[in-house]
């Protein structure tokens, strides 16, 4: 064999093991959530989640530190549950305060070194148009999502009051009470 091809196949061998046959495990996720002056918003729950066309594929739940970072020690990153074409969409909640979405249409939104900035509340200012696209609440037994931690109850608060606050609002398909049995 020629010392080319044996490059070629160890390469494509090293690209195989580390992506695995349906691509990335997880993706990197470290946040920092701000008021609009630049400040830290503490315990801001944040929720970021993976999708394909076919739906969520993997979900994290935070609540940010005292510097408003997300994981709170942000020494390292926490990793969202991923999977081959999925893209990631993030929103952030704190009481007061409008929802900050991180959402695109033609790709994933950056979850590693990403800024959100969290506004305060204005009754003029409904939710933002893109909350109603995550699945909130999530399917049962997603990846990465902890129905039974404080993260799921804050960012449910959150999705629940920025459906409240949206003219016209009418529950979304999926919204129910949360029994302990989730």
């Amino acid at each position: 064999m020629s010392p080319t091809r044996a490059l070629v196949i160890a390469c494509s061998a090293v690209s195989i093991a580390t992506a695995g046959c349906g691509g990335p495990s997880g993706r990197d996720v470290r946040l920092t959530v701000l008021d609009p002056a630049g400040h830290p918003v503490p315990g801001a729950a944040v929720y970021v989640e993976a999708r394909t066309d076919h739906g969520p594929v993997g979900g994290y739940l935070a609540i940010a530190g005292e510097a408003g970072e997300v994981p709170d020690a942000a020494r390292e990153a926490a990793r969202v549950p991923w999977a081959r074409g999925a893209r990631a969409a993030v929103v952030a909640f704190a009481p007061g305060r409008r929802p900050a979405v991180a959402w695109s249409e033609q790709g994933s939104v950056r979850t590693d070194g990403a800024v959100l900035t969290l506004a305060p509340a204005d009754s003029s200012i409904a939710a933002p148009e893109h909350l109603a696209r995550f699945s909130w609440p999530p399917p049962a037994g997603l990846p990465g999502v902890d129905p039974a931690g404080p993260a799921y109850d804050r960012v449910d608060a959150g999705f629940r009051a920025a459906a409240a606050a949206a003219p016209g609002a009418e529950p979304r398909a999926g919204d129910r009470p949360r029994s302990g049995a989730d």
